[in-house]
C-alpha cells in the first residue's frame, strides 16, 4: 500500500506538475490538481481518471486550506516568474498554515539547486552549505527554511527535492517517482557542479 493515499499538486499546471501527475495516475493514487486557471488544469488533466480539478489562489489561506482538505500529501510545484521570486517564502508559509489547518500530513517541496550558490567542490553533496549568491537562491533558501522549521516543530512532515535547472522547459529530466519516495536517510547528489545536481532530498530528520 502506498504511503500516499491522496495527494494535491499545488501549482499543477507547470512543467513539474505535468511530470508528477502521470506518476500518481500510474500508481492509482487519487490526486487533486490545484492552480489559478481552471481552463489550464482542465486542458492538462481532464483525461486523468484519478485527477480532481481544483482552481484556487494559493496566496489565500482559506483557498489553500480548501485545496488541501482531505489529502495527506501536498506536492508543491508552484513556480514564479523572475519579478515575483520574493513571494516564494510567503507562499510556502501559507501552504504550511493551510496544511496544518486541515491536518494534511506532508509537504513535498520541489526546489532547485540555486540555494547552494557557488559549488565548493567538484561533487556537490547535500552536506554542501546553502550559500545562495543570487536573489532567486536566497528566496528559495528562505522557502526551504520555512518548511524545515515547520517540520522541526511538528506542524507537517517536510521534504525538499532539488532538481537541476538547465532544462526547465521539458519534463524529461524529472523522475516523477522521486517526488513520491519517502526515505529514511537523505540521498546525496552526484553531479559535477551544484547547477547539475541530481534530484535529491534535503537533510532533514527521518520521516
Amino acid at each position: 500500500m502506498s504511503l500516499i493515499q491522496k495527494a494535491a499538486i499545488f501549482g499543477a499546471a507547470g512543467a513539474i506538475g505535468h511530470a508528477v501527475a502521470p506518476e500518481l495516475e500510474r500508481r492509482g493514487i487519487p490526486f487533486r490538481v490545484v492552480g489559478r486557471s481552471r481552463a489550464r488544469l482542465e486542458a492538462a488533466f481532464s483525461n486523468f481518471p484519478h485527477a480532481e480539478i481544483f482552481d484556487a489562489d494559493l496566496s489565500d489561506l482559506r483557498a489553500a486550506g480548501a485545496a488541501a482538505r482531505g489529502v495527506d500529501t501536498i506536492i508543491y510545484t508552484a513556480g514564479l516568474p523572475y519579478p515575483s521570486h520574493q513571494l516564494h517564502p510567503t507562499l510556502m508559509r501559507t501552504t504550511i498554515a493551510a496544511a496544518a489547518s486541515v491536518a494534511a500530513q506532508r509537504i513535498v517541496l520541489i526546489s532547485s539547486v540555486y540555494p547552494y550558490g557557488v559549488p565548493r567542490a567538484a561533487r556537490v553533496a547535500e552536506t554542501h552549505p546553502r550559500e545562495p549568491v543570487a536573489r532567486k537562491g536566497q528566496y528559495r533558501k528562505e522557502q526551504e527554511d520555512a518548511l524545515f522549521e515547520a517540520h522541526k516543530k511538528g506542524q507537517v512532515q517536510g521534504m525538499v527535492i532539488r532538481l537541476p535547472t538547465g532544462r526547465m522547459r521539458t519534463t524529461a529530466w524529472l523522475t516523477p517517482s522521486s517526488a513520491l519516495r519517502w526515505r529514511a536517510k537523505p540521498r546525496t547528489g552526484s553531479a559535477r557542479s551544484a547547477r547539475r545536481t541530481n534530484s535529491s532530498t534535503c537533510p532533514i530528520p527521518a520521516l
